[in-house]
């Protein structure tokens, strides 16, 4: 609910987080459970555990994901073997949900210091000073867009094929926002 309220306002994951630290408010209740039905009935895809919608036309969305795509397709690409260390270390270390993070960090750290040095000597020998920034730009572009990319995808996803329940999750969000007291009230 706290990053629910954070999404298309000006409020901060901390003060949503703030509002809901004892319980969720009883307004909000019978929201989230339709929110977990038209989830589960429409199938839809989530970001950080929430069902996201275009907000505008689908079109901007979907030209904003492809000025990304290069970079993260790149990024996944240059990279792969750092994220695979993630990626096993996410799934094979962790003993429950709340340590996924820390697992995939603690794999995932020291994989990118050595691949991204053992890579940038590789290159810089073998193709030269341009193609070793051209492995960082895609690097650092990759890295900055991935949070972004991620939410657009799924934004995407479920504005292309869930249309019909656009209007529900928005009506939804408006209710959300609504019980959250204004920031700059607080």
């Amino acid at each position: 609910m706290a990053y629910a309220c954070t999404l298309g306002t000006p409020t901060s994951y901390a003060h949503a987080l703030k509002q809901f630290e004892g319980a969720l408010p009883q307004a909000l209740d019978g929201v989230a459970h339709e929110l977990e039905r038209i989830t589960q009935s429409c199938r839809l895809c989530l970001h950080q555990g929430v069902p996201l919608m275009p907000l505008g036309p689908w079109p901007l969305y979907a030209a904003y994901w492809l000025a990304l795509a290069p970079f993260v397709a790149g990024f996944i690409i240059l990279n792969a073997p750092v994220l695979c260390a993630g990626f096993v270390a996410g799934r094979k270390l962790p003993d429950d949900r709340n340590v996924i993070a820390f697992w995939r960090m603690v794999a995932a750290l020291p994989a990118a210091l050595i691949w991204s040095v053992a890579a940038t000597v590789f290159i810089s020998l073998t193709s030269g000073l341009l193609w070793t920034a051209v492995y960082w730009l895609m690097t650092i572009g990759g890295m900055t867009s991935w949070y972004r990319f991620h939410k657009l995808s799924v934004a995407l996803t479920n504005g292309l094929f869930h249309r019909a329940a656009r209007a529900d999750i928005l009506a939804l969000h408006g209710k959300i926002l609504g019980v959250l007291p204004n920031e700059q009230n607080v």
